[in-house]
């Protein structure tokens, strides 16, 4: 009974469906678990050191010292009551949030070889269209041009001149049940890929959401003098050096220094609000009066400059995401994703990893020709 048997054969297809987009969560959850490990790790390490500490001048250090750590998180410290909030107060928010960017990150992949799965099965339904159709011209060539041929899906028959005309020109389209399956799975390979990427936005909001009071400050670097500061003057700052006994030119980088590590210490060291908010006041003045400083010299770039090349990338970005929606091949596809992961990963440097674009959709499969012209032949 081959109506029994086509029933059959869907449901087999609506069973192997649903066991790969299982499969893919069961993938999903694989990789942000993975993906997970070394921040949560990377964090509770943090955490265990700081409660070891014992006062201030050792807490400070410690942030100076682990600014690459925090940077790894995808954060910046700026001073002892922050990583105080970040290490001990807020600790649920911190991994969740840190679980959100494994996750996110984990959904974008998956999405991925998704979109390769779909293109994958797109070629299989080609593939065999075009057996399909090879099959169809050798028959209807293998007899008389008038021989009449029963076409399912046709009301009347059709000579085998007609046949041979309509599959050549396209007008007449040939599937059978792999083609139809493997579309199946090319369509819901999309879908899945769809709902993983909604899911990574998600997260990634969920993640940015979670750091943020932690991502819009600066990183705290101890003052030149305590042989852990990372700025320009590269010195250790021992007793009799330069660095310290000299007064630095007034409006140089070193003399800017000097005031704002002056400050730096008036702010430690007070404990009224209204003072600490006039003293962090001009601690910012003189920070913005460094950095313009820097940017005329050359050392920084101007922020609009840094904006626009974090915009110029986001248009290559969306340029190689076009290439590989409209990829034909295997190939061309995989090249183009390995474009898609580099630029991606430029932005996430040039930004600190604040920013992300997810793919575009891939395009549903096109078949041509008019409604008129969509016969179907069984063969």
């Amino acid at each position: 009974d081959k109506s029994s048997d086509s029933s059959d054969e869907a449901a087999a297809g609506m069973k192997n469906t649903a066991t790969a987009a299982e499969q893919a969560e069961l993938r999903m959850g694989d990789l942000a678990a993975n993906g997970a490990a070394p921040l949560i790790s990377k964090y509770e390490e943090l955490r265990k050191k700081w409660q070891a500490l014992t006062d201030d001048k050792k807490r400070l250090k410690f942030i100076s010292d682990s600014a690459d750590a925090f940077q790894s998180l995808g954060v910046r410290i700026g001073s002892v009551s922050e990583a105080e909030d970040f290490l001990v107060k807020s600790t649920d928010k911190v991994r969740q949030a840190l679980y959100a960017r494994a996750e996110a990150a984990a959904a974008a992949q998956v999405a991925q070889e998704e979109y390769e799965k779909a293109l994958r099965a797109d070629q299989s339904a080609k593939e065999e269209e075009g057996n399909a159709k090879r099959r169809a011209l050798q028959k209807a060539a293998s007899v008389a041009p008038s021989t009449l041929l029963f076409v399912k899906g046709l009301k009347s028959p059709m000579t085998a001149a007609e046949y041979y005309n309509g599959v050549s020109s396209g007008k007449l389209k040939l599937t059978n049940n792999k083609v139809s399956q493997a579309r199946q799975d090319a369509a819901q390979h999309r879908r899945n890929a769809q709902s993983f990427l909604d899911y990574s936005e998600k997260k990634s909001s969920q993640a940015r959401k979670g750091l943020a009071k932690y991502s819009n400050g600066k990183q705290y670097h101890a003052p030149t003098g305590t042989g852990t500061h990372n700025g320009h003057a590269g010195t250790t700052g021992t007793k009799g050096s330069p660095s310290t006994d000299k007064k630095a030119l007034q409006g140089s980088l070193d003399w800017y220094d000097q005031q704002m590590s002056t400050l730096r210490k008036k702010i430690y060291a007070t404990n009224d609000e209204s003072v600490a908010e006039g003293l962090e006041k001009q601690y910012k003045e003189l920070e913005q009066k460094s950095k313009d400083l820097k940017v005329k010299i050359g050392i920084e770039k101007p922020d609009n400059e840094v904006k626009s090349y974090v915009e110029q990338l986001q248009d290559k970005l969306r340029e190689a995401q076009k290439q590989m929606d409209n990829a034909t091949t295997i190939e061309a596809r995989v090249a183009a994703s390995a474009k898609v992961d580099d630029l991606q990963h430029q932005i996430d440097v040039a930004t600190k990893g604040e920013v992300t674009i997810s793919a575009e959709v891939e395009p549903s499969y096109i078949v041509k020709g008019s409604e008129a012209d969509k016969l179907q032949s069984y063969h």
